[in-house]
């Protein structure tokens, strides 16, 4: 298995392709929502199996301080593998984050225990987002300390 951070059309394809299956039919998210006006900048990256099928895909969109992650899924057929847990370890080990050094994102409240598991802090209150409740998380890997949210 391989996190690739996108860099050619066909894995752009694939991220979107995942991103597409999960979002818009598996959870009824408007393609309007689903792809937006982040995708133009930000980083995509999508995970390979050793086949190369696109298992996962997800999204680093840069802010002043941190960076959003954002769009993070994995097929159904192939969570509770480990996929997702591979997926965020792997980027948190990319340099583009190691720089900036906070990831935040807006976890959907069934994904909240995942999240936890792998070190993330929720704050804030629960909110709609794309019709599905949402809490606000946050990781900062330098040190592994989480500071309070300006």
């Amino acid at each position: 298995m391989k996190l690739i951070k996108v860099i050619n059309q066909k894995q752009l394809v694939d991220a979107l392709k995942v991103r597409s299956i999960v979002f818009c039919e598996e959870q009824q998210v408007s393609v309007d929502i689903q792809i937006d006006k982040d995708d133009e900048t930000c980083f995509h990256y999508v995970c390979y199996d050793d086949n190369d099928y696109p298992l996962g895909a997800c999204r680093l969109v840069k802010h002043h301080n941190y960076l959003k992650l954002g769009r993070f899924c994995v097929r159904k057929e192939v969570r509770n593998q480990g996929i997702g847990k591979f997926m965020l370890q792997s980027l948190e080990t990319q340099d583009e984050v190691l720089k900036i050094g906070e990831i935040r994102l807006h976890a959907q409240i069934h994904a909240l225990d995942f999240y936890q598991h792998c070190g993330y802090i929720a704050f804030d209150q629960e909110f709609l987002e794309a019709g599905i409740p949402h809490k606000k998380m946050r990781k900062k890997l330098h040190d592994n300390q989480v500071s309070k949210v300006s």
